[in-house]
């Protein structure tokens, strides 16, 4: 249902991503919204999943951000495929996070190794989504849990983005993939873990408005317009992107 891209079309979008990542003062902003978004939401995580230093801890696909840092407890294991260029991650990681370039389709560890895996707004970057959340349930514990984020968007919003896709001067290079929270949801429960708990962390009512600090100015050509103005008036849909987060934890 969900498919895969072909490795030339993820190079692309490799490629592209790494260009923003390198751009003076994206990693410090970047961080700023995630502690924004995120700080309480992973404070809470801890003490209710009863964090130690000695829980084993997995980020997939972590950017030089790091999002796992948020948690004061555990060993962290992140790992993305353009970590051997985002020389930011080297020093912004602690002494307890081991760094290394890898892809999530085929991560580098032993089964059943992790007890929390975390992934934020990396799967729509993927080659292959369903595969990279069947990793993540290989290397994580029976009793393990998952913390998974991304943005979506209305279904009206997702059709043009799918279709999109296969038009080249239309096409997002960075993001592959386009999910409603239904798919996305559903692309969860394939991969053989359940939800248990879900936050909306951000919904934002045009193209632009993803909770950044500071935030974009809107797109104001005229294709961009006219689907806003679709989407809320002709489809009835108050909002263009939520950033949903989801608790999870193997069938």
């Amino acid at each position: 249902m969900f498919g895969r891209i072909s490795q030339e079309r993820w190079h692309a979008a490799q490629a592209l991503e790494e260009s923003e990542w390198n751009h003076q003062g994206i990693v410090e902003a970047e961080w700023h919204e995630i502690v924004n978004k995120y700080q309480k939401v992973f404070a809470e995580l801890e003490h209710s999943l009863g964090l130690t230093q000695d829980t084993m801890i997995l980020d997939v696909g972590c950017g030089p951000t790091i999002i796992t840092r948020l948690f004061k407890q555990g060993r962290r294991y992140a790992f993305d495929p353009l970590l051997y260029n985002l020389h930011q991650a080297q020093t912004i990681a602690q002494d307890n996070t081991n760094l290394m370039t890898a892809r999530g389709e085929e991560m580098p560890f032993a089964k059943s190794c992790f007890d929390v895996a975390v992934c934020r707004n990396v799967l729509d970057h993927t080659q292959y989504p369903a595969q990279v959340l069947a990793e993540m349930h290989r290397t994580v514990k029976p009793n393990g849990k998952f913390f998974i984020s991304l943005y979506t968007y209305a279904p009206f919003v997702t059709f043009v983005k799918k279709i999109g896709e296969r038009i080249s001067f239309l096409r997002n290079v960075a993001h592959p993939f386009t999910f409603t929270p239904d798919e996305f949801k559903v692309m969860i429960g394939q991969s053989g873990i359940q939800v248990e708990r879900e936050w909306l962390i951000h919904e934002g009512v045009h193209s632009t408005d993803y909770g950044k600090i500071p935030p974009p100015l809107p797109d104001r050509s005229v294709r961009n317009r006219l689907i806003i103005w679709l989407n809320a008036n002709v489809f009835r849909s108050k909002w263009f992107v939520r950033e949903y987060a989801f608790l999870a934890s193997a069938k």
